[in-house]
């Protein structure tokens, strides 16, 4: 099938799409033509890359899970480590949220929940 048909099954654009091949983490067969060739095969691959970045892997532990560079099982360790920072961080700004709710925005005093780790 052709990248349009790509892009409807899986839901990202064909850049994202290109963006996997050039990081090596898909191989379509590419035709005469130079247009590429996507199977089922190259579709679940995708899906399995969508995965994984949900759970946190960025490319380079995603393409040292595929080449076998790095133990699947640690891999999904460290994402789930990441993963429960991120819900620390995410549950603190919830509570603060809740605690300045109805103050003046120029007037709360910020030392109680600012931290220069969590800068932006």
């Amino acid at each position: 099938m052709m990248i349009k048909k790509v892009e409807e099954l899986v839901g990202i654009d064909r850049e994202t799409i290109r963006f996997y091949i050039r990081e090596g983490l898909l191989a379509p067969e590419q035709l005469k033509n130079r247009y590429r060739e996507y199977t089922a095969d190259d579709i679940s691959q995708i899906k399995r890359i969508r995965v994984l970045r949900k759970m946190g892997m960025s490319i380079p532990e995603i393409r040292a899970v595929f080449n076998k560079d790095m133990e699947f099982d640690v891999a999904l360790k460290e994402s789930k480590e990441k993963l429960q920072k991120k819900q620390e961080e995410l549950s603190a700004s919830m509570k603060a949220c809740d605690e300045l709710m109805g103050t003046d925005p120029k007037e709360f005093d910020p030392l109680p929940y600012y931290s220069e780790e969590n800068d932006e």
